[in-house]
């Protein structure tokens, strides 16, 4: 990767990852992003809780 200050991985041809013309793939890659956490979260705890 080039830019290793940026959390996030911009579109190619924006600035910025909050860009108008994209934020409906922003927003979808945000939200993956955050439910891909939820599960793994849910998942490790119910591991823990079985053993």
């Amino acid at each position: 990767m080039t830019s290793i200050a940026a959390p996030v991985d911009t579109a190619p041809g924006s600035d910025a990852p909050t860009a108008p013309k994209d934020s409906a793939a922003g927003r979808a890659v945000f939200i993956g992003i955050t439910l891909a956490v939820i599960v793994a979260g849910v998942v490790l705890s119910l591991r823990y809780r079985k053993r």
